[in-house]
C-alpha cells in the first residue's frame, strides 16, 4: 500500500471518529453504527483503487447506502462504493467514491415500497423473440425451457418487467447494443476500460434496463426509490454537519424528479416509523411542513 493510501485509510478513521460523522451513522443505524463504520474502512482498504480515492466521498456513498437501508457488502449485490477517476480543472484527476445502486437493491426499494406485486429481469438469448410488433411495441417471448441449450444461444438483450398490486403490468426491452451506447454514454470508466460496467457487466446491464424502465412514468416511485435512483452514481460529499449533498447529477438520472404532491407529502409523515423515514421527506416538504415532521418525530420518539 502506497503512503497516499495511508494517508487516506488514516484520514478516513478520523473522519467516521470525529462528532458530526458518528453522530450522523448513529442517527441513521443506532447500535450498528460502529459496526457499519468498520466495514467502511474494510472494503475500502481491500480495494487498491478505492483505498486512494478521497475519504469525504467514501463517507458520503457509503452513508447513501445507509440511509437507504442497503448493505454494501458487493456479494449481495444491492450497493456499492466504487472508485473513478474524476478530471480536474488542470487536466489532473482525483480518485473519487460513487454510491452504486445495484439491481437487487433496486428490487429491495420497490419490495418495501408495497406497490409491486413481481418484479424482474432477465436477458433475453438469440431466438427467444417470437413477435417484435413495432408499431404497437407489442413483443412475444418464447422462452427456451432447457437450460443447458438456452446458455449455449448469444444473449440479445434484457428485459425487465412489473406487475404491480393492482394488476397493472409493463416491460421494457433493450438490445445489447442499446445498452452498450448507453454505457458508453454516460460511464467515463466504461470509456476508460475499467469499474463495475466491466467487471460486472451483466449485472449493471440488468440494473440499468431495470432503472430506465421504473424511471420511465409508469411506475409508482417511493420517495425511497427516487432518491435512490437519483443518487445511483452521483459525485456526492459529506459536509461539516455530516449531512451528504449531492454535488453533480449522474447524466443518466436528470430526469428523476422527486418532487411529491401535498398529499403525498403529508402521507409519507403519518405513515413514518423511524427517523430516517422522516428524514427522507425533509429536502422534499418546505418549511410549512416541518412542524408536522417535528411532530411526528416526537411521536416516534416517545414511543422507543
Amino acid at each position: 500500500m502506497s503512503q497516499i493510501q495511508k494517508s487516506n485509510i488514516s484520514s478516513l478513521k478520523a473522519a467516521l471518529e470525529s462528532p458530526s460523522i458518528k453522530n450522523k451513522l448513529q442517527e441513521i443505524l443506532g447500535k450498528r453504527a460502529a459496526t457499519f463504520a468498520t466495514s467502511i474502512v474494510q472494503i475500502t482498504s481491500q480495494n487498491q483503487m478505492l483505498s486512494g480515492a478521497d475519504p469525504n466521498s467514501i463517507i458520503a456513498a457509503a452513508m447513501t447506502a445507509a440511509t437507504l437501508n442497503l448493505p454494501i457488502n458487493n456479494q449481495i449485490g444491492q450497493a456499492y462504493i466504487v472508485p473513478f477517476n474524476e478530471k480536474q480543472k488542470d487536466g489532473s484527476y482525483l480518485v473519487k467514491a460513487q454510491f452504486i445502486l445495484g439491481y437487487k437493491g433496486l428490487k429491495q426499494l420497490a419490495t418495501r415500497s408495497g406497490k409491486f406485486r413481481y418484479m424482474n429481469v432477465t436477458d433475453v438469448r438469440e431466438g427467444e423473440i417470437d413477435i417484435h410488433n413495432r408499431l404497437s411495441g407489442e413483443m412475444v417471448f418464447n422462452w427456451i425451457e432447457n437450460h443447458t441449450e438456452r446458455d449455449k444461444r448469444k444473449i440479445v438483450g434484457y428485459v425487465s418487467y412489473f406487475q404491480l398490486v393492482n394488476g397493472f403490468e409493463s416491460f421494457y426491452y433493450m438490445t445489447v447494443q442499446d445498452i452498450d451506447k448507453h454505457a458508453k454514454k454516460f460511464s467515463q470508466t466504461y470509456k476508460k476500460g475499467y469499474g463495475n460496467w466491466v467487471d460486472e457487466k451483466e449485472k449493471m446491464s440488468m440494473k440499468t434496463v431495470s432503472k430506465l424502465h421504473l424511471n420511465g412514468g409508469e411506475a409508482p416511485l417511493s420517495l425511497e426509490m427516487q432518491t435512490a435512483i437519483k443518487a445511483d452514481q452521483a459525485i456526492m460529499e459529506v459536509d461539516g454537519s455530516g449531512n451528504v449533498i449531492d454535488v453533480e447529477s449522474y447524466p443518466d438520472n436528470e430526469n428523476v424528479k422527486v418532487d411529491p404532491d401535498e398529499e403525498r407529502i403529508m402521507m409519507l409523515i403519518n405513515d413514518a416509523k423511524t427517523d430516517e423515514e422522516l428524514d427522507f421527506v425533509i429536502p422534499h416538504a418546505g418549511e410549512k411542513y416541518m412542524a408536522a415532521i417535528k411532530n411526528k418525530r416526537k411521536e416516534i420518539n416517545s414511543n422507543k
